[in-house]
């Protein structure tokens, strides 16, 4: 009897070993998906402009998802995007880390192009899921002297 339960514990340890885990209850299983709506600004650094030219996107604490569907319910976002951008396109790549309502979090490989944003989650909340969405980027200043920041609006999936 010990033998068989002995045996039942290894396999079970085992199994979380080898990322079996939810089977056995492990609470750090991915959960089921979010939609989410994302509002606020991103800063831009240089400032675009209508010509091209490698940008950094920053969105510290900027850009917010909201009214989120399922588990959570908002989550704030760091990190920074980076790539060539315009004011009439852009291009951009980057790691973020998102912060849920709930207190756990999520590290999120993003890519940007033209209002269409794909990607992955890597870690924490929706771990191996993926990412898609659209948002729109409404420029605040002259596009000819340099645009420091934009709105952002649109809805995601992870």
């Amino acid at each position: 009897m010990n033998r068989a339960l002995a045996a039942i514990l290894a396999i079970g340890v085992a199994a979380l070993a080898v990322g079996l885990g939810p089977a056995f209850g492990r609470s750090d299983a991915p959960l089921a998906s979010t939609t989410c709506n994302v509002t606020g600004t991103v800063t831009f650094s240089p400032p675009i402009t209508n010509v091209s030219q490698t940008t950094v996107s920053n969105v510290y604490n900027q850009v917010k998802l909201n009214t989120c569907s399922g588990t959570v319910s908002s989550a704030t976002i760091k990190g920074a995007l980076s790539g060539p951008a315009s004011c009439k396109k852009g291009s951009a790549r980057g790691t973020l880390t998102l912060k849920w309502n709930t207190g756990t979090k999520s590290k999120v490989k993003l890519r940007y192009k033209n209002g269409s944003l794909t990607g992955t989650v890597k870690s924490g909340t929706f771990a191996g899921g993926t990412v898609g969405g659209g948002v729109a980027l409404s420029p605040t200043g002259n596009c000819a002297s340099g645009v420091t920041s934009a709105a952002v609006s649109g809805t995601i999936t992870l």
